[in-house]
């Protein structure tokens, strides 16, 4: 009987994102947060529904709130490297500069072969003034 209550929850859950996913497709944006919250309220340890609030969150320039989200993705599953990326990208929005070096270099330690977390890094270089490093970066992308 509590592995039908789970697999049920399991369901729910992936009906739930599924609605996510279609809301993000028609460009919903309330309504994907309205959905994505339900799955957080249900399944708090669900990375996918905060990864997707963050970036909602970042695309309506409330990056305080998406700096949140995508930390407890991290928090959650520290190895998902979109994570890093967007919380790197976030705090580049909130001038966060150590943060925002420190997180694009986690992100390339985990997935060292990805273009755009070179790129992210060598702009990140590049507003620091070590051209060097940003000339290295920019070689890999």
């Amino acid at each position: 009987m509590v592995e039908e209550a789970l697999k049920l929850k399991q369901r729910y859950i992936e009906a739930l994102y599924l609605q996510v996913r279609i809301y993000q497709e028609l460009h919903d944006d309330k309504k994907t947060l309205e959905v994505v919250n339900q799955i957080i309220d249900y399944q708090p340890y669900f990375y996918k529904a905060y990864l997707v609030q963050g970036d909602i969150y970042f695309s309506l320039g409330e990056y305080e709130k998406a700096k949140e989200a995508y930390e407890m993705v991290i928090w959650i599953n520290p190895t998902i490297v979109d994570a890093y990326n967007n919380v790197g990208n976030t705090y580049a929005k909130l001038n966060m500069k150590k943060e925002e070096l420190e997180a694009y270099q986690k992100a390339i330690e985990l997935l060292p072969d990805y273009p755009v977390l070179h790129l992210n890094l060598g702009i990140c270089y590049h507003e620091r003034k070590e051209y060097q490093k940003a000339l290295e970066c920019y070689q890999k992308v």
